[in-house]
């Protein structure tokens, strides 16, 4: 099984962006190692060769009990010395077997009887395949181009993301291709009919490096593994919840942690309203009261922080910041309803919605996108000359550019 060496990056901003789009939240996100068994199974498939036509004949006869070769030769009315290569033949690719007493007899096989069920030759074939370590299952095929680690890799390593857990066994019940609608999507090829088994010894544990993703849907709670080519997406939540552990464990407790945060919070110049509540899954929430210009230009995975402020007319886009404190869980944060700033967030993420809606229709030019906000500020209850203050107080130059109708020299923080 090939592996590249270098993984191309995992876009989380993107996938937290989708997730969000659909109007789930972010509840953690923390890369991790995923457990998969790299093993060897054998593979009943057809040909794509096509099956001669006096080779099926003889198949047919012999599955009917015509076993001996003299009544084969005649039967099919072909010579004797000329038709036992051929017997040979087909007992060497395992379609016949040969009565080793007589020597002159032959005996249809399994793969002889599927051949004339199927049309085609059937072979068997050994195939590597990937397989989940926590549920057996067949994993996508994307999955197979990434570079997977064994555990002896692991030793010494200066920093390992978290582990999920494998379970001790694992169900082989996946492997029975009618369960399967798709094979090439599990990197089966579609000529396979069945999977006989797994080879003795083959299996080999390794682990391939993702980002975890629990968000809330509807209030139901889904768990994502992305990878930087393809993703698992039918795992319990139970599967992965062992990493989610009580926030601060086990050196501080909740409300200790969410007091580290607030102090880090108003480092980034904002203003709290409350000291910080916890949220139904134990992540932090805080209440904005304002903030000082400088939070408006700083930025969090390539986004600015202010558009993760929730309003009362947009929601809070989760921050997985803050690593060292939350440790993959998510801070939501909410400016105080009717408050300035609550109108300086909504100024900001009307512009961003603007820009992302051109974006999507290939038309987000600087004049088409100063048209856009021009036309529909006032609409939407804003004056432009807010709008302008808005923007330029990110010190974006996608922001600025989308306001001035021109491109932005100004440098991005």
């Amino acid at each position: 099984m090939s592996r590249n060496t270098t993984p191309p990056r995992i876009r989380v901003r993107s996938i937290i962006d989708r997730i969000n789009a659909q109007g789930a939240s972010l509840i953690y996100q923390q890369t991790a190692l995923y457990p998969v068994l790299e093993t060897i199974v054998r593979i009943r498939e057809k040909s794509r060769d096509q099956l001669g036509d006096f080779e099926a004949h003889i198949l047919k006869f012999v599955s009917l009990g015509v076993l001996d070769q003299s009544e084969i030769s005649f039967v099919t009315g072909f010579p004797e010395e000329k038709l036992l290569p051929i017997l040979h033949e087909l007992a060497g690719r395992g379609l016949l077997a040969q009565e080793r007493a007589t020597n002159t007899r032959f005996t249809i096989s399994e793969l002889g009887r599927l051949t004339i069920q199927y049309g085609a030759e059937v072979l068997e074939t050994d195939r590597a395949i990937l397989l989940c370590g926590l549920t057996g299952r067949l994993l996508p095929r994307e999955l197979y181009s990434i570079p997977a680690l064994d555990p002896s890799q692991l030793r010494g390593a200066r920093f390992i993301p978290d582990l999920i857990r494998e379970n001790s066994e694992i169900t082989l019940s996946y492997l029975n291709l009618d369960l399967i609608a798709n094979k090439r999507s599990v990197n089966i090829p579609d000529e396979a009919i069945e999977i006989c088994g797994v080879i003795a010894d083959s299996a080999a544990p390794k682990f391939l490096e993702c980002e975890i993703l629990l968000f809330n849907v509807s209030g139901n709670t889904k768990v994502e593994l992305y990878f930087s080519e393809g993703k698992v997406d039918w795992l319990n939540v139970s599967d992965v919840l062992g990493l989610l552990e009580p926030l601060g464990y086990p050196n501080s407790t909740p409300s200790q942690v969410v007091g580290v945060l607030a102090e880090e919070l108003r480092k980034f110049g904002l203003v709290l309203e409350d000291s910080g509540t916890l949220d139904s899954n134990g992540n932090p929430v805080f209440r904005l009261a304002g903030a000082e210009d400088k939070f408006f230009s700083q930025k969090v995975a390539g986004r600015l922080y202010a558009l993760h402020v929730g309003t009362e007319k947009h929601h809070a886009r989760p921050v997985s910041g803050f690593p060292r404190i939350l440790k993959g869980r998510a801070v939501s944060l909410f400016s105080a309803p009717g408050s300035p700033f609550e109108k300086d967030i909504e100024r900001i993420r009307f512009i961003d919605g603007v820009i992302g809606e051109l974006r999507l229709k290939k038309l987000a030019t600087p004049e088409l996108l100063a048209e856009a906000l021009a036309a529909r500020a006032p609409e939407n209850g804003f004056k432009f000359d807010e709008l302008e203050k808005a923007a330029i107080r990110t010190m974006d130059n996608m922001f600025i550019s989308a306001i001035k109708g021109e491109a932005s020299s100004t440098k991005p923080s």
